[in-house]
């Protein structure tokens, strides 16, 4: 913890961690050395946060579980921490900052180069994996360890935690492939059984019930759409560009949600836009 002060948030500490707790005080008063207690495992150093030598010392003491910023309470030196003690956090640690409120007194609301904007940019930063076109899309440390950037009232906590870029996932017992082929149409049904993918390695055991129960539903559901499509009364497409007929649809793709929602995909060809249909 940045911000010994009087002492009172060690004994906080050791009470709701318990006496395993090993606590590491950071204080630019040498007076603050008197809260040290080796034997109950607390240990106080002193030292500056505009310091980079002093911090560096406190980053090797670790890796900590939890950082406690509640020092100068100044952007500056809250950046200058952060940079050099946030790689000190271990995996699945907390890096929290307290009073921040203190950034919106002294430097003002969206104040550039503070340290509140700088939580915001590193807020986008976790998803820089999906960022398209931007200069800096560079993907580093901050991104593939931290999991979440959350804010308080004069709170900012940082949870670290392996972070990778979101891929497919299969839930429940089985799916249908949401890329169907351009032209599969619901005449082909007798066909989706080879989009149906298990995440079972034994596809042969695929109850061919569930899959009959799937495809007649999904029938079912391209029917009414045709129906709506047809009337101009699906909201989902403006009524001056609705296709003349249900011939003017191409059914491009499907996929069932876990709780048996139908989501459909298609091509209108005149003119062709896309639209994402849920039934």
């Amino acid at each position: 913890e940045m911000g010994v002060q009087s002492g009172g948030s060690i004994n906080l500490w050791k009470h709701y961690f318990g006496d395993a707790l090993e606590f590491h005080g950071f204080d630019i008063n040498p007076e603050c050395k008197v809260f040290e207690d080796l034997s109950r495992n607390i240990h106080v150093h002193i030292g500056s946060q505009d310091s980079e030598v002093d911090l560096e010392k406190l980053a090797a003491l670790g890796p900590f579980d939890i950082i406690l910023d509640d020092a100068a309470h100044i952007s500056p030196l809250m950046i200058k921490a952060f940079d050099v003690l946030y790689s000190a956090v271990q995996p699945d640690g907390v890096y929290l900052v307290e009073d921040t409120h203190s950034v919106y007194l002294d430097d003002g609301t969206f104040a550039k180069g503070s340290f509140m904007e700088l939580c915001k940019e590193l807020a986008d930063r976790i998803n820089s994996y999906y960022w398209r076109g931007m200069d800096g899309n560079k993907i580093d440390d901050f991104q593939k360890t931290t999991f979440s950037v959350s804010f308080y009232d004069s709170m900012v906590a940082f949870e670290k935690r392996v972070h990778k870029p979101y891929e497919d996932s299969v839930v429940g017992d089985f799916r249908i492939s949401p890329r169907c082929p351009k032209g599969c149409t619901p005449s082909g049904a007798t066909t989706w059984d080879r989009n149906i993918v298990a995440p079972d390695p034994k596809p042969e055991e695929l109850n061919m019930d569930r899959i009959k129960v799937l495809e007649t539903t999904l029938q079912e559901h391209v029917d009414i759409q045709k129906k709506l499509i047809a009337s101009e009364s699906l909201g989902a497409l403006p009524p001056s560009k609705a296709p003349p007929g249900a011939g003017d649809i191409t059914w491009r793709g499907f996929r069932v949600g876990g709780n048996g929602k139908v989501h459909m995909t298609i091509e209108r060809e005149n003119p062709t836009e896309e639209a994402d249909l849920e039934a």
